[in-house]
C-alpha cells in the first residue's frame, strides 16, 4: 500500500486487495448489473457496509479463505478514516479490507448479470 496525491492535493491510497476467484467475480457481476466498474463496485461495498458490519470478529475474519487474485484499488482518506478506528486484529490494513469485502459479499445479496447490461464510463466520488 503506498500513498499519493491527485490534483486536488488529496492523499490517495493504492491497495492490492487480495480476493478468492468466487467473491472477484460475484464484484465483477454486480459491477455488471450496476454499469460500474470493479474498482467503484468495490468502493460502494467498503461505504454501505462500514457501519453495517463493523463488528466483525476474529474468528470470522479468519474463517475467510486464502485469497490468490489481487485486485488493485485507488481510495481516498474518506473512505479509510471510515475504518479508522475498527479492530483489526493485528491484521494489515490490506488483510483486513479484504476479509471484510469476501465478508461482506457473503453475506449481501446484489442483483448480479454475467455480462454487462450497459456500458458507460462511470465513476465513483466520494467526499467529505
Amino acid at each position: 500500500m503506498f500513498q499519493w496525491y491527485n490534483d486536488a492535493n488529496t492523499i490517495v491510497w493504492k491497495i492490492g486487495l487480495l480476493l478468492i476467484q468466487e467473491i472477484y467475480q460475484e464484484l465483477e457481476r454486480r459491477g455488471h448489473y450496476l454499469g460500474t466498474s470493479k474498482t467503484s463496485t468495490v468502493l460502494l461495498h467498503l461505504v454501505l457496509y462500514a457501519n453495517q458490519f463493523k463488528n466483525i470478529t476474529k474468528e470470522e475474519l479468519e474463517k475467510i479463505e486464502a485469497r490468490n487474485l489481487q485486485l488493485q484499488i485507488e481510495m481516498n482518506d474518506f473512505i479509510l478514516l471510515k475504518y479508522d478506528n475498527r479492530r483489526m486484529y493485528l491484521l494489515t490494513v490490506r488483510k483486513y479490507l479484504s476479509a471484510f469485502l469476501s465478508y461482506v459479499v457473503n453475506h449481501t445479496n446484489w442483483k448480479s448479470e454475467k455480462e454487462p447490461v450497459f456500458k458507460e464510463v462511470s465513476t465513483l466520488v466520494c467526499h467529505k
